[in-house]
């Protein structure tokens, strides 16, 4: 099994083709970036205090 590394700018490849990114690092570039953003809007969900039915009741006065 070979190791797995970053070949950027790519060896073997000449001019322009060098310094294009491979599929393999442009796709774990995307599934990285995916991820995080999935971690984030987790952690901004769980974050997220919804209030009880009772206590938003209690807040709302009727003045007359």
């Amino acid at each position: 099994m070979s190791r797995m590394r970053i070949d950027y700018p790519r060896r073997g490849r000449r001019g322009r083709r060098r310094w294009t990114p491979s599929w393999k690092l442009t796709g774990g570039l995307f599934l990285l970036f995916g991820c995080a953003l999935a971690a984030l809007v987790t952690v901004v969900y769980l974050r997220i205090e919804i209030p009880g039915e009772q206590e938003v009741a209690r807040r709302q006065a009727t003045v007359y």
